[in-house]
């Protein structure tokens, strides 16, 4: 049983925000700006950002931003090396990682901050922005500094707990997405810091510029 009714509303119907958030077609119509946005930042003669918004329930937002990001930003080339029978597949970002992270953005978001997740792709970075500090005791420092968190609670227990049922999440604090930028041979995400008031957690997966 999914359990999707507010217990604390007296006459029964209020549906709680992760039933919202799950299976809604529009949830930012009950909790705004619960929709992800991403910003291209192109840089040519003239620097150019465009936005595009990924509407409906989390899980659509989530496999949407994800095949938009494959079909629009990602490439492989193949390395040959000398005297090497085998040949080395690198990514300009790794898939794996860019899923990981996106699915931390929403089950770790506060979706009562009136601000969406936001997205920045650029040709040197993409950069995954939750307008939320993580939950107590674990500290911005902490994420750079560890790749496990076995006590690492979500703002968003039922979310996580519902993606890891449609296997988009495989398992809680493991560090797959760090994992595989060292296997891509790329430099290590990082998660940038701001001044203490700053409300903000921030990832960046840098380009693997081979």
């Amino acid at each position: 049983m999914l359990n999707l009714l507010d217990k604390n509303d007296p006459d029964g119907k209020r549906v709680k925000n992760f039933a919202v958030l799950m299976f809604a077609d529009f949830p930012e119509k009950i909790i705004p700006y619960a929709y992800a946005e991403l910003i291209t930042d192109k840089i040519g003669i003239k620097r150019k950002m465009t936005s595009k918004v990924f509407r409906g329930a989390v899980w659509k937002q989530y496999y949407a931003v994800l095949d938009f990001i494959d079909s629009h930003f990602l490439n492989e080339l193949v390395i040959r090396v000398d005297g090497d029978a085998t040949n080395r597949k690198v990514q300009n970002f790794p898939y794996v990682a860019i899923e990981e992270l996106v699915a931390n953005a929403i089950v770790h978001n506060n979706y009562e901050n009136g601000k969406p997740i936001q997205i920045y792709v650029s040709d040197k970075q993409i950069n995954i922005v939750n307008y939320n500090k993580p939950l107590p005791p674990l500290r911005i420092s902490d994420l750079n500094e560890r790749s496990f968190f076995n006590e690492r609670d979500a703002e968003n227990p039922e979310l996580r707990d519902m993606f890891k049922a449609l296997g988009i999440i495989e398992s809680f604090g493991t560090g797959i997405g760090e994992r595989a930028m060292s296997k891509n041979g790329s430099p290590n995400l990082y998660y940038k810091t701001f001044e203490n008031n700053d409300n903000v957690t921030s990832v960046v997966i840098p380009v693997n510029k081979e």
